[in-house]
């Protein structure tokens, strides 16, 4: 038989104990956990009319075409103020835009698909703004917009 002193003590611990692991699991962050956590990664796929005019209303946005070279040079041109970087050469490239990281960067390839590819790797390397151009080239120039 238990003494009750010590029973006591037992039933006490079995209602303690459920409580101080609850406890401990609502908690609140740490005030720079809880910071890190506000700032969200803004990457989306827009049609090139979306593109278009984020364009006019920023004129001084980064876009990176990750099309050939060949494709780039081609007939069809590409957006004006576009920097070729292939994306086959992404893995060179993309350390060196180091300082747009938390600068909103417009991604565009034919189509679309590629530039999804290039989004995709920005964003695991910490890139925290992207665009993928759906559509690419071809809805662009089917629109009518720009080319050089």
């Amino acid at each position: 038989m238990i003494p009750s002193s010590r029973k006591a003590f037992c039933r006490l611990m079995a209602v303690l104990l459920p409580l101080v692991t609850l406890s401990a699991c609502a908690t609140e962050a740490p005030a720079d956990t809880a910071a890190a956590d506000s700032v969200k990664a803004v990457v989306r796929d827009l049609s090139a009319t979306e593109v278009h005019q984020m364009i006019q209303d920023n004129p001084e946005v980064l876009i990176i075409d990750v099309r050939t070279p060949v494709e780039y040079n081609a007939p069809g041109g590409h957006m004006p103020g576009a920097q070729l970087k292939p994306l086959q050469e992404i893995q060179t490239w993309a350390p060196t835009l180091a300082s747009y990281r938390d600068q909103k960067i417009i991604l565009v390839c034919r189509s679309g698909n590629r530039s999804g590819q290039a989004m995709r790797y920005l964003q695991q390397q910490g890139f925290q703004n992207l665009v993928n151009m759906q559509g690419g080239m071809l809805d662009w120039t089917r629109k009518g917009f720009a080319v050089e």
